[in-house]
Formats: C-alpha cells, structure tokens, sequence
C-alpha cells in the first residue's frame, strides 16, 4: 500500500470517529471530534492539523500517535490554530525522534501524557504550550533527561508537585513547583538579561549575582510558600560555584531581579539543585533564574575554554568565557612542575557580558613538558582557577608524528604514532570533537568531513604520559 493510500485510509477513519490503527502515526479513540481535524496539513503528510474543535478529553480516550514501520522514527507534528483537547495523549515515534506541537494554540492534555519519542518541541510561545490540567500527570512516560524531555513551553494547573521535564540546547533541566497553581514556563540557555539591576531593599537577602547562563521564562499563579526547586550544575567547571550555601532562585519583576528565597534554602550537593519556598507569589515575575547572596558564586563568568599550543620553543594559549560580570583580569601561570607553577603573566579583562576570546604568546621556552593554567580574578579581588593542561615543547623542530594534509578537506593521516595512543580532535574552544585510540598501527586515519572549516588541535597522550599537540586548518 502507498503512502498516499495509507494516509487518506487512515484520514477517513479519523474523521468519521472509528478508532484507527496503522503502520502511520495514528490517533486512537476520537468519539466527540465535531470541528476539523485532519492528516496531512502541517509541514508533512503525518501532521495531525486542527483548525476547529477536537475534543476527546472527557471520554478517558487514548490519542496515540506513533510510527510501527519506519524504525528510524517517523516526525511527529500536532499543527493549526485550535488547541485539540486530549484526555491521554501518547507521543511515540522513537526514543531519537523529535515530535512538534506548533499549533498555535497549543494542546490541552486532561488526564496523562506519555512521551515516548526523543524531544518533543513546541513553539516560543506560552500559548503553544503543551498544558496539562489539575489531574493530569506524565506517568508511563520514558524517563526524561539530555536526550528526551520538552524544549519548549509545558503548563500544569492544580496544587499537587509537579515536575516539568523542560531542556535546551543539550540541557536538561527539570524545575519542580510543590504547587504549580497554573504555571507555564520553559528552559532557557543565555543571558536573561539586566543581571546587574538587583533590588536591594532585602537586606541580608541582597543579590550579589544572577547567572547569565540559563534562565526559565515563566507566566505563573504560584502563591507565596510554594516549594520551587531548580538544577545549578548545568554549568559547572571550576569556580562556577564556589558557595553552594549562598544559592538562591531569582526573579525579574520587569524592572529589578529579586531573591525570591530565604537565608537557609534547601542546597542538595549530591543531585545540585537548590530548593527555595517562594517569599512572594509568581504574578508579576516573567523569568526565573540562579541566583547567589554571595560573591563566592561568580555566577555570570564562566570560561567555557582553554587551550595550549606549541610551537619550537614558544607556546600559544587561547582562552574563551561565555560571560563576565565585575571581571578583572586573568593571571597565566605555568611551570614544568603541574604543582609549582612559578611563571606569571596577566591580560585584563574585557568584561564582556557575552563572553570574550583571549590570546597569549610565552617565547624562548625550554624543552619538555610545560603546565598552564588560569586565575581568573574580579574586580573584588576573589579568584578561582581554571583547570591545568599540559603541552610539550619541543625546541628541536618538528616531532617525529606528522599530520598530513595540512590543510585538510574530507579526512586527515597521522603517522608516527606509537602504539596505545590517544588521539583527541578538539576546536578552538577547547572542545573535544573526535576522540580515538590507536592501538598498533603505525599510520591511523581520522575523518574530518563532518567538521566544518576552520582551526583544529590534535592532543596526543601516549601511553607513557607525553602529551603533544598538532594544528591543523580545515577548508570550508
């Protein structure tokens, strides 16, 4: 049977009211659908478009939406403009495939909502929401982390605890509400702006920082003396909190962020999340976020990446941070002891409220193995310190593993490799793209075609512990 002949069967039993099945995504138990609903009208063939009145949510009907016959997950989209009401909605295409609500108006899910396929997204937008009323919950969903959850807007009415399995960009990150008393909110990665404008009417609970990293945008009921709990180690290299005691939540009342917590919230060090009851109701915050009562949480500066370069005898650090707020400079110190780290160099700080790359140049080195790492220091003198990496300097030219060619198009070889060695592909940023081992061959061959141009590190550690490094340019 053709996929057109699959779909206008299946179209036909929807929209007389019969239970369908299929080898499609399909929609089971439609009893009370009196407006238009139909397959086909979205941006594929298995969007299910509703322009009028779809209302199964009072007859305890099962919609289930899903794909038996592509094993690779099918796309899965609910899209209109007239939020279809369901009263057990089943989004079920495949543990990596994404499923969309862009109807404009949302969806509405009464009793219980499984997700089953990967991501599930939804618009920007409150009103695209997927919102679940006072006794529906997400019992017989899969459980939710980096590579399943909602990117993008959930709402839950009623006064039970409520977790909304809400991500973004890689991240997952749950918020609870004790009562979530009509809330809808989403997951943010960036600056939500303004973190420098703080009330400080509140005495002892004065912001001293709100992070510039992820915020939720929430429209919310919650009263005061709701339990609010969020993650705070979705960033978390050295130095991004340093006094987990100190954490809070903050809110944006449109004009000044606002500690929303007390002097003794719930800090759990084991799962990081911080837990405050709510000083204040929600109604007129429209963002929610990290915040700290101490200047030991440089929150808004987080470095983001770090590496070190050789060449002959002189080496060239690079270094880049997503964000700085009250930054002053960076101390680089190094030393052929990874303890004793007695050189000192410093670059000021550029204060960047979204982050900033820095260079720097050490000439006339020795060989060996050389260490680095950074001080990253504020305007208030507090400091932390980056991890150390190591680079080997070799005065005597070229080592003996040669990478080729240089620049390189669809795939790169190395030769000169001793067996057991670790090979690691990394950007700019210091972020690890291709990690391998070779094991006992004396040329091993790297695929760069999925990269896209620009400058590479290649970090070799042997199996006796040297460390070397290559650069390489990838064409565009």
């Amino acid at each position: 049977m053709s996929v057109l002949s699959k779909f206008l069967k299946i179209s036909c039993l929807l929209l007389t009211g019969l239970d369908t099945v299929g080898q499609l995504p399909v929609a089971i138990g439609n009893t009370s659908n009196t407006g238009n609903a139909s397959w086909g009208a979205g941006t594929g063939v298995y969007a299910f478009h509703v322009t009028g009145i779809y209302d199964a949510s009072g007859n305890t009907a099962t919609d289930h939406f899903y794909d038996a016959g592509d094993a690779s997950g099918t796309a899965i989209e609910i899209s209109g403009t007239a939020a279809p009401s369901f009263y057990r909605l089943i989004l079920d295409n495949g543990a990596a495939a994404t499923a969309t609500i862009s109807n404009t108006a949302g969806v509405d899910v009464a009793g219980n909502l499984q997700l089953l396929n990967g991501i599930t997204i939804t618009a920007d937008n409150p009103s695209s929401a997927i919102r679940l009323g006072a006794s529906a919950d997400l019992s017989g969903s899969s459980a939710f982390g980096v590579s399943r959850h909602v990117d993008g807007y959930v709402g839950k009415t009623g006064t039970g605890s409520f977790t909304f399995p809400v991500g973004h960009a890689g991240i997952y990150s749950p918020a609870t509400f004790s009562n979530p008393a009509a809330t809808t909110l989403r997951y943010t990665v960036g600056d939500p702006g303004f973190i420098n404008i703080r009330d400080n009417t509140q005495g002892a609970l004065n912001l001293a920082t709100v992070s510039a990293l992820e915020y939720y945008p929430v429209n919310s009921a919650a009263l005061s003396g709701t339990d609010v709990m969020i993650p705070y180690g979705n960033f978390g290299p050295e130095g991004y909190v340093g006094d987990p005691a100190s954490l809070t939540i903050a809110g944006w009342d449109g004009g000044k962020w606002v500690n929303l917590g007390s002097l003794s919230n719930n800090i759990n060090t084991t799962d990081e999340t911080v837990t405050v009851t709510l000083n204040r109701g929600l109604a007129t915050f429209s963002k929610i976020t990290l915040g700290s009562t101490s200047i030991l949480n440089p929150l808004p500066v987080v470095l983001t990446g770090f590496t070190a370069y050789a060449s002959g005898c002189s080496v060239s650090l690079s270094w880049q941070t997503s964000a700085e707020i009250n930054s002053s400079h960076y101390d680089i110190e190094w030393g052929t002891d990874a303890v004793y780290l007695t050189g000192n160099g410093s670059v000021p700080s550029k204060n960047a409220t979204t982050g900033a790359m820095y260079r720097y140049e050490l000439t006339d080195l020795s060989g060996g193995i050389y260490y680095f790492r950074l001080k990253m220091v504020d305007l208030d003198g507090t400091f932390t310190y980056s991890k150390t990496i190591p680079v080997e300097v070799n005065c005597r030219g070229t080592a003996s593993i040669t990478v080729w060619p240089n620049p390189a198009d669809n795939r790169i070889i190395i030769s000169g490799i001793p067996d057991n060695t670790q090979i690691t592909v990394m950007d700019i940023a210091g972020r690890v793209l291709i990690k391998e081992t070779n094991f006992d061959r004396s040329v091993h061959e790297i695929a760069v075609d999925n990269l896209p141009g620009g400058i590479y590190f290649i970090q070799f550690v042997e199996k006796n512990g040297r460390v070397s490094l290559k650069k390489i340019v990838k064409r565009g």
